[in-house]
């Protein structure tokens, strides 16, 4: 079992959501839809590295300024880039957010998605808590 922090926000004074392009790593196993390890409110790090190959791993300790929040899982993004039609569309509720990786990517990949993030910018601002996965 691992642990993922989470946070909610105290006031949502200063709430901003992010969209970015990036792999979702889950270093605890398999990647795809059915291997969602994370979830709207998992407090994540964003790790480029100046290597143009973006990435967000689960952060198990110690959230820290620069860090960000998930805002929306991925049956309520639209990371199609298109309109999908009431007939088609799945509108229940999921906070799952899919990991696309088992790894941190080293070189250009075609499993990126979009991720709506919001960014941590005082620690203050937020309640943070502990999730056994």
């Amino acid at each position: 079992m691992a642990n993922i922090v989470t946070a909610e926000y105290k006031t949502a004074k200063h709430a901003e959501q992010k969209h970015l392009m990036v792999d979702v790593v889950n270093t605890d196993g398999a990647a795809g839809k059915d291997t969602a390890t994370l979830q709207v409110g998992d407090v994540v790090r964003l790790t480029d590295a100046g290597t143009g190959f973006p990435y967000i791993t689960a952060v198990s300790a110690s959230p820290a300024v620069g860090d960000f929040i998930i805002a929306q899982g991925d049956r309520s993004l639209d990371y199609n880039g298109g309109h999908t039609p009431v007939e088609d569309g799945d509108y229940k509720f999921s906070p799952q957010v899919a990991a696309t990786t088992t790894t941190n990517p080293l070189a250009k990949t075609t499993t990126k998605k979009r991720v709506a993030l919001h960014p941590i910018r005082a620690l203050d601002e937020f309640t943070f808590s502990v999730r056994e996965v």
